[in-house]
Formats: C-alpha cells, sequence, structure tokens
C-alpha cells in the first residue's frame, strides 16, 4: 500500500478528498484570486490616470499653441499688413520709376513675410493637427505655386475614412519636403505638368510629387548634393522617413515621401 493510500485510509486532514482539504484550496484560489484581481485593478487604474494626465497635459499645451496661433495673427499680422498697405500706397503715388520701384520691392517682401506668418499660425494650429487639413493646405499651395510659374497641377489625394491624427512636426516637416521639391521643380525640371498624390497604408503616409520634365540624372540622387536633395533627404530622415527618387514615365521624375504616422514604429 502506498503512502497515499495509507493517508487517505487513516482520515489524514491533507487528504484530497477531505473537507478541510477543499476549504484550503477554495480559500487558497479565494485569496490568489484576490491579489490577482487587485494588481489587474490597480494596473489599469495607473494606466488610466497616465492617460488622463497625457489628455490634460496635451489640452494645456492645444490650449496654448492656439492662444499663440492669435496672438501672431491678430498682433504682428496686423500690424505688417498696415505696413504693407503703407508701401502700396507710397509706390501708387511715388513721383518716379525708381521710388515706385523701391516701394513695391518693400510691399512684395512683406507679402512674403505675411505668407511665413499664415504658414507659422497654420503650423500652430491644433485643429489642424490631422491628414486632412494638411493636404488640403498643401494643395492649396501647390496650386497657387503652379499657377505662378506656369505649370499645370493636378492631384489624387486619398484620405482614409477614419481621423489620422498628425503632430505639428510632421505637417511642418512635409510642407517643407513638399515646398524644395516644388522649387526644384520649378527652377530646373524644364515641365509642363505637376502631379501630387497621397495615400495612407500600413501605419505610413506616403506622398508623391511628379512631374513631366527632363529627368533626374542618376548621379545626381547619389550624391545627393544638387537641387537641394541633401537638405530633402535630411527633413525626412528628423521624421524617421525616406525619400526615394525615380524616373517618371515617359519622361520626368517622381519623389516619393515615406513617412512613418504618430503610434507606428519600423
Amino acid at each position: 500500500m502506498t503512502g497515499i493510500q495509507t493517508l487517505l485510509q487513516a482520515g489524514s486532514p491533507i487528504a484530497i478528498g477531505s473537507t478541510w482539504s477543499w476549504w484550503v484550496i477554495a480559500l487558497v484560489l479565494a485569496i490568489v484570486s484576490g491579489v490577482s484581481f487587485a494588481l489587474v485593478a490597480r494596473w489599469f487604474w495607473r494606466r488610466d490616470n497616465k492617460i488622463l494626465l497625457l489628455l490634460r497635459r496635451q489640452t494645456a499645451l492645444d490650449k496654448e499653441r492656439r492662444r499663440i496661433a492669435s496672438d501672431v495673427h491678430d498682433d504682428l499680422g496686423a500690424e505688417i499688413s498696415l505696413v504693407l498697405g503703407m508701401a502700396r500706397s507710397a509706390g501708387s503715388r511715388a513721383h518716379n520709376d525708381e521710388e515706385r520701384q523701391r516701394m513695391n520691392s518693400i510691399a512684395t517682401g512683406l507679402g512674403g513675410v505675411i505668407d511665413k506668418i499664415d504658414e507659422i499660425i497654420w503650423t500652430l494650429d491644433p485643429k489642424r493637427d490631422n491628414l486632412v487639413a494638411t493636404m488640403d493646405y498643401i494643395e492649396r499651395w501647390l496650386t497657387s505655386f503652379s499657377d505662378g510659374h506656369g505649370l499645370a497641377f493636378g492631384s489624387e489625394i486619398v484620405n482614409p475614412k477614419k481621423r489620422v491624427y498628425l503632430t505639428a512636426d510632421l505637417r511642418r516637416g512635409l510642407l517643407l519636403m513638399i515646398k524644395e521639391v516644388a522649387r526644384n521643380i520649378a527652377e530646373h525640371a524644364d515641365a509642363q505638368h505637376v502631379k501630387l498624390t497621397s495615400a495612407v497604408a500600413y501605419g505610413h503616409l506616403y506622398v508623391t510629387v511628379s512631374d513631366d520634365g527632363r529627368g533626374i540624372e542618376n548621379e545626381r540622387i547619389v550624391e545627393g548634393t544638387r537641387y537641394g536633395l541633401k537638405g530633402l533627404h535630411s527633413r525626412a530622415a528628423k521624421l524617421e522617413g525616406t525619400v526615394l527618387h525615380e524616373a517618371n514615365e515617359p519622361r520626368g521624375t517622381k519623389v516619393r515621401i515615406d513617412l512613418p504616422l504618430p503610434g507606428h514604429h519600423k
């Protein structure tokens, strides 16, 4: 007879079938369950508190961004607009061509400053921290830029069904890269058409600017020193993204920008 059988026959208090042993097991299970529940509840409580703290900080930051944007628009923007009006008025009353040209140059410079202020306000505005608002702004800018340089502009922007959050740094970085590509096309490509496409897939934002110009030589792409390519790749790297240049059939160049969206890790 085995030792276990002996204990069972002897009515040992630790016998599996005894009432006492089942109470012990039930008590242990209850304690383990209670401790586990407490640990899980504490984890959820700490997580929720952390999320709440982050939301409060983000709300405060967004409020400060709105205040700064409002101050820039109302104070600095208004003052520069006033000076711009004065310069234009002085130019219209100029007594000679030299004075008129000088006033017109001042007005042009001030107009550029106002455009920069509008861009800063757009970057600061938390209501624009999404893909739709960002691509709308870039599309408007490219439309105006193309019109000013005699280029035909087209776009194919595929916005996802759900709202996609973009940080202010990502929005501004993407805008500056698009501007650099557009200037390269206007200055060097000898193109007639420009097209902007964008899409979101697998946690990444893909934006392509293509033209029908004379193209760009492979050695210039490798060097990364011509046509602002070095700065373009540098901006993408700061956003953990990449830039790819390739031929656009039947002629021209495609610049593909790949940027990971917030919350996505490679």
